[in-house]
């Protein structure tokens, strides 16, 4: 079994993949209509539109956010195997790995125990309560084309994340700087337990 350490990297790394990829969302404007000249070929338009528009929101907005909650899921994972004697879950409802965190002994440091709650409570542009969810189902929501709610099987409703322009700029802006607040609140803690870096 890995120790809580390997977790706490492996999520770091997904936190930076997040942040590398809004980057580049930013950098783009999260573009979805590019004026191409008259006197390109239908190919060289597409081609251009593609290049233009490849970190925009309809593009890598799921799995960007799939990859920064991933992230989350794993962080709190390695702080409960390093602060704990539970057994790890083979669970993604971060809801009861974060409360199973917070009462053990060692207790976290302030600043990375309220963005960890902060992000808990942070729903995207709404897309949780849209699609009858929570945080907690994060792990089907923004993998598979379909959810299960109330025992049927629907089609997950992502629109409020595709194709936002500003609006999405600004949510993945969010999204970005929570990756960032914890990444330095994973840094200090580990200073302050004497801990490998990541």
């Amino acid at each position: 079994m890995s120790n809580g350490s390997s977790y706490i990297t492996l999520g770091y790394n997904f936190l930076q993949l997040t942040i590398n990829a809004i980057d580049e969302m930013e950098k783009q404007g999260n573009h979805h209509t590019i004026i191409s000249h008259g006197h390109s070929s239908e190919q060289e338009s597409w081609d251009n539109y593609e290049e233009k528009t490849k970190w925009n929101d309809n593009n890598i907005g799921l799995p960007v956010l799939f990859n920064f909650y991933h992230g989350i899921e794993l962080i709190i994972k390695g702080l409960t195997l390093e602060l704990t004697s539970l057994k790890l879950q083979k669970k993604h409802t971060l809801s009861i790995l974060l409360s199973n965190l917070e009462k053990c002994e060692n207790a976290l440091e302030d600043n990375l125990q309220t963005v960890l709650k902060e992000i808990l409570k942070y729903d995207p542009n709404g897309i949780f309560k849209r699609n009858d969810t929570s945080i907690d189902r994060y792990h089907v929501l923004l993998r598979y084309p379909e959810i299960e709610v109330k025992n049927v099987d629907q089609a997950v409703s992502s629109n409020m994340l595709k194709s936002q322009g500003e609006v999405g700029l600004a949510i993945f802006t969010d999204v970005k700087d929570y990756a960032i607040r914890t990444k330095i609140c994973i840094k200090n803690w580990l200073v302050l337990n004497n801990k490998k870096s990541v």
